[in-house]
């Protein structure tokens, strides 16, 4: 009875509550295609081979650069416009950011393959790849629709349009496969996932929001272009951060060299997607204590810093003893050499735990800036360890400089500001789990 008790007691203290009713159709996305997807990606990676993979892969990163300019970086803006407004200034809004968004795509769709032609030099299966891929970037002008989507709690549609492509995507991906298909057929399916789901958005919408009609803002146009360039300078930094060493080791390294190094690279992206549920399910409890003062807020941060450092130490202890045989499992023996790859990669989550809330924490207390200044510190240390290391250390090397880099910007770095120093001391307490330790020795 006393365990019951405690249960019931942990449930509701704490905002552990509000915590868990938060898990929302967002999530449920993410869970599903982070299960579904790593069996279906592992057995197309086992068939294509890593040179293959690496084709792909390299396309994919190069496009990504261009895919985050065509969404504008302004998510936040948008969602903001969409809450609770009239129908007509619902489908005024959604016709600007869509004639932005088109115009927008279409550059970003031709810089992206061109740029791609280039890299392929002259081999005529890499152009048609990069062509293939980069049309990805058109495909996804609906994504507008997933910002009102959003505003109105709405996410379930988004959720259903999107895992509705991915099943059928992955459908097709299997019939390959079995047929023994060429690889410009896999892409052919990745392009149906953003297809069908980018058709049900509209499906959705158009349902919703009966009558739809076009109605173009002017005003509204120069307003999203004005929050634009700061908003997209940030995202593209992160993007450059996360995709820089694919396209490096894939230019100095080769296809091989990628396609085994972006398997580590992906189930690396659960721990993320782990960190990112957990993440936006905490900021609300780290809201509701900024509300109550200052003292209240690092507190909490203290306490959800070492919460998530703890998770990751189990995560990284679990990933070392197991790396090899999961890599073996899922990838088979062409692509043994991801397991120390991810080995070094899962390194760097214990400072992504450890120190992922400082953004939230910076944005409730006013210092944009200082988000800003680590976005272009970890693009470019980033990009300089990757030039360093990956010549003489291979992937090895390119999985270093994560690690480095992440140490940097979300740890060291507050040491180098007076106002982030707090969060610096907060962190560093939190690898030794002190708030959990004093809290234990107070009960005693």
């Amino acid at each position: 009875m006393k365990i019951k008790e405690k249960i019931i007691n942990w449930y509701q203290k704490d905002g552990v509550s509000s915590i868990l009713k938060n898990i929302n159709w967002l999530v449920l996305d993410r869970i599903i295609r982070m299960v579904g997807g790593l069996l279906i990606n592992a057995w197309v990676s086992r068939y294509l081979g890593p040179k293959n993979i690496g084709i792909w892969d390299f396309s994919v990163s190069v496009t990504s650069f261009f895919l985050i300019f065509s969404s504008l970086g302004i998510e936040r803006v948008a969602i903001k416009n969409f809450v609770e407004v009239s129908h007509e200034k619902n489908i005024q809004n959604f016709s600007t950011l869509l004639s932005l968004r088109i115009i927008i795509s279409i550059i970003s769709f031709l810089g992206a393959g061109f740029l791609l032609q280039y890299y392929a030099e002259n081999d005529g299966e890499k152009i048609i790849i990069g062509w293939l891929v980069a049309s990805s970037i058109l495909i996804q002008v609906t994504e507008v629709i997933t910002f009102d989507f959003q505003a109105n709690l709405l996410s379930k549609f988004t959720v259903i349009s999107k895992i509705t492509g991915f099943i059928l995507a992955s459908v097709a991906k299997v019939y390959f496969i079995i047929n023994d298909y060429d690889l410009t057929y896999f892409i052919g399916a990745y392009l149906l996932e953003l297809f069908i789901g980018s058709v049900l958005l509209l499906y959705h919408y158009f349902k919703l929001r009966k009558p739809v009609y076009f109605s173009f803002s002017k005003k509204l146009f120069n307003e999203y272009l004005h929050s634009f360039l700061p908003l997209l300078l940030s995202a593209f930094a992160y993007t450059v951060y996360t995709q820089i060493d694919q396209v490096m080791i894939g230019r100095m390294l080769g296809d091989e060299s990628l396609g085994v190094y972006s398997r580590a690279v992906k189930l690396f992206m659960i721990s993320t997607a782990i960190y990112t549920i957990l993440a936006s399910s905490l900021f609300p409890e780290l809201t509701k204590q900024w509300k109550k003062g200052i003292e209240s807020l690092n507190s909490s941060y203290e306490r959800i810093s070492s919460m998530l450092t703890g998770i990751s130490y189990v995560g990284v202890l679990f990933t070392w003893i197991l790396a090899d045989l999961i890599i073996d499992i899922l990838y088979g023996k062409a692509f043994a050499g991801a397991a120390l790859n991810l080995k070094i990669l899962m390194i760097s989550a214990i400072f992504q735990y450890n120190g992922g809330m400082r953004g939230n924490y910076l944005i409730l207390t006013n210092q944009k800036n200082i988000i800003m200044i680590s976005s272009f510190c970890s693009m470019g240390l980033n990009i300089l360890l990757n030039y360093i290391l990956i010549p003489t250390y291979g992937t090895n090397g390119a999985a270093f400089a994560s690690i480095f880099t992440v140490f940097f910007t979300t740890f060291l770095l507050n040491f180098l500001f007076k106002k982030t120093i707090i969060i610096g001391k907060l962190q560093f307490r939190s690898y030794f789990f002190i708030y959990f330790i004093k809290k234990f020795l107070s009960k005693k």
